[in-house]
């Protein structure tokens, strides 16, 4: 998005949500307010239209910012991924956002487009003009 910039993720460690049963690669916690800060920046400047299209059940979401490693998982597997991945640091740039949609068929996201994290200011109409 013309308006956020680019900037740097740090993940460090594994974690799971129980409810969920995701096996998750867990971002260090500036890395989480930087992903929930872009998420709230990009939401306020869609359109109504394209949020209720697009974006149902996106921001709800980014309340617990993490890397899917496996979901759907048995506790015992949860216990297993545990044993076997025990640590885990990396960071790289976030240059862009995918945006996706609930496919409640596939019980998956659809990629619906890719956003760049361009940092020259929001221009209005111009870059999300494709979403209209």
């Amino acid at each position: 998005m013309a308006g956020s910039k680019s900037f740097e993720l740090g993940f460090s460690g594994f974690d799971y949500f129980l409810n969920g049963k995701t096996f998750y690669i867990k971002p260090v916690k500036s890395s989480s307010k930087s992903i929930i800060d872009c998420c709230k920046n990009i939401n306020a400047k869609f359109r109504v239209k394209v949020k209720t299209n697009y974006l149902m059940y996106w921001t709800p979401r980014f309340s617990k910012p993490h890397m899917s490693v496996g979901r759907n998982m048995k506790k015992d597997w949860l216990d297993k991924a545990f044993r076997l991945f025990t640590e885990f640091e990396h960071t790289y740039t976030c240059n862009a956002f995918v945006i996706r949609k609930l496919n409640v068929k596939k019980g998956q996201f659809d990629i619906i487009d890719t956003i760049p994290l361009l940092g020259q200011g929001y221009n209005a109409g111009q870059q999300l003009s494709l979403f209209d």
